[in-house]
């Protein structure tokens, strides 16, 4: 009887897990379509370029984007030593974006840049940030409680500025560092993949934001000297899609267009201070919960009290790699965009937080009245005043 109620009650609660899910799925894809209808385009802003690389390679076979810059009505950035537009944009995006991209593209007859092809690639990142969201879930239970993991991903879904980018604007780069990044995370907390594997997909973080690739700081407290060789090859076979595109654009394997284009570092003054809380994208001010994640620290980790060290050391210095850029409040940006890749960091103390205040009694429904359902309110209005005014 016991073992027969036990059964039961793991029913209920994959059951409840299974229809999160679907609503969460529901819900991101509503939210695109809807957005995507209105506007009557996914590919904007940033994501042009982004796009531009899929598009070119697939459809023309070079990386000459005339064409597309004409079909999108921008200017060209500048043009290469080599005669060619520039993009500073990286390619690691259209890597992943290709497969739906090449399964589907040829079949629409189009020039490759039109609304059904935009879609296509926008309702791809949607899915990919569903399923992010669904193995990091599945990774916090082994650590938390069920229960714990479930409020940390409705909280990254509705409270975060990953509601932004990976529902309304997905069709840019950070849909696909939170993939990168969550599977990065994983692989090497679980320690169940070859260093030369965890190397490859380290360097395709590096191809998508190089800036993510402190996340390899990680790897320190489970890496062997003998391994270090092994990880370094596969980062730089992850890498390679990005070096090949800067030398065929640039002429030079090592460069990078950013500071072609007088963006750089400012080490002084560090522009922490509103990086996080300033009016203009502050992270902590915009997003509260990364800064409820961020004072969970101080909660008992359990089985990864010793790795919490170099999780919040990749924050801070992924704060100051912030801070100190050229264009520190990073554009025009929903919250701290250039976050998106600690997400999956943020998502583990997040997770021990809620697991300690379940632990001084404080109950489910308490925690989704006190934190997800007001925090994802707030989310919410703040998108659709951005909206309204960009």
């Amino acid at each position: 009887m016991f073992f027969m109620k036990e059964n039961r009650i793991i029913t209920i609660m994959k059951r409840k897990e299974l229809i999160i899910a679907l609503v969460l799925g529901i819900i991101y894809i509503a939210i695109f379509l809807t957005h995507a209808s209105v506007v009557g385009k996914t590919v904007y802003g940033d994501g042009i370029y982004y796009v531009t690389w899929l598009r070119s390679l697939v459809y023309d076979h070079d990386i000459n984007f005339v064409n597309e810059y004409t079909q999108f009505g921008i200017t060209y950035p500048y043009t290469t030593s080599l005669g060619l537009p520039g993009n500073k944009f990286s390619i690691g995006p259209a890597l992943f974006w290709a497969a739906p991209y090449l399964s589907f593209s040829y079949l629409l007859k189009n020039n490759g840049l039109v609304f059904p092809n935009q879609l296509l690639i926008g309702l791809s990142s949607v899915v990919l940030v569903l399923f992010s969201l669904l193995i990091l879930y599945r990774f916090l239970r082994k650590t938390v409680s069920n229960t714990a993991a479930g409020l940390t991903i409705l909280s990254l879904a509705g409270a975060t500025h990953l509601l932004f980018y990976g529902a309304i604007d997905p069709v840019n780069s950070h849909s696909i560092e939170f993939l990168a990044t969550t599977i990065f995370t994983i692989l090497v907390l679980t320690k169940k993949t070859k260093p030369f594997i965890v190397g490859i997909i380290l360097g395709l973080i590096g191809a998508i934001r190089p800036q993510d690739m402190i996340l390899g700081l990680l790897l320190i407290p489970y890496s062997q000297w003998k391994q270090i060789p092994h990880i370094l090859i596969g980062i730089l076979i992850g890498f390679l899609p990005q070096l090949l595109a800067w030398q065929a654009l640039y002429g030079s394997f090592f460069v990078s267009p950013y500071f072609l284009e007088e963006e750089r570092f400012l080490f002084q003054p560090l522009k922490i201070f509103p990086v996080l809380f300033g009016l203009e994208n502050g992270l902590f001010l915009y997003t509260p919960i990364t800064f409820i994640a961020f004072l969970g620290g101080i909660s008992h980790w359990n089985r990864l009290e010793k790795l919490k060290p170099w999780i919040f050391l990749c924050i801070g210095i992924s704060i100051i790699i912030v801070a100190s850029w050229s264009t520190w409040w990073q554009g025009a940006s929903y919250s701290g965009r250039m976050f998106i890749g600690m997400l999956p960091l943020f998502s583990i103390s997040l997770a021990y937080f809620y697991q300690w205040l379940m632990k001084m009694g404080r109950k489910p429904k308490e925690l989704m009245l006190m934190f997800v359902i007001p925090l994802t309110c707030i989310n919410v209005i703040r998108i659709l005043y951005f909206l309204l005014t960009h």
